[in-house]
C-alpha cells in the first residue's frame, strides 16, 4: 500500500474556504429563523407541560375535597360552619384571630 498523502495547510485553506463561505452563504438565506422556531416550540411546550401538572395537582386535590365532603349533609354543613360560620340555633359562635 503507498503512503498516505498528508494535505498541506494551504490545500486546507484553499478547500476549507469554499465550503465555510458556502455554509455561511446558506444559513444567511435559510436564516435562524427555523432553529429559533423550534426553541420557541420547545419552550412552549414546557411551559404547557408545567400548566398540566399543576392542573392535575389542583384537580386531585378537590377531588380529595369532594372525597372528604362525601355526598351526605354531615360533611358539607360542617364545611359551610367552618368557611360561613353559620351555626344552627341556640349555638354561640367564638372567632378566634388568625396565629399569622
Amino acid at each position: 500500500m503507498p503512503p498516505r498523502k498528508h494535505l498541506s495547510p494551504w490545500a486546507i485553506w484553499l478547500y476549507g474556504l469554499p465550503i465555510v463561505g458556502i455554509a455561511l452563504a446558506l444559513m444567511h438565506m435559510v436564516g435562524f429563523g427555523p432553529f429559533y422556531e423550534f426553541q420557541k416550540t420547545l419552550s412552549a411546550e414546557a411551559q404547557l407541560e408545567e400548566q398540566i401538572d399543576e392542573l392535575e395537582r389542583e384537580n386531585a386535590a378537590l377531588q380529595q375535597e369532594i372525597e372528604e365532603l362525601g355526598y351526605g349533609g354531615i360533611g358539607v354543613e360542617r364545611r359551610a360552619r367552618e368557611l360561613l360560620g353559620w351555626s344552627r340555633d341556640g349555638e354561640v359562635v367564638i372567632h378566634l384571630p388568625d396565629k399569622r
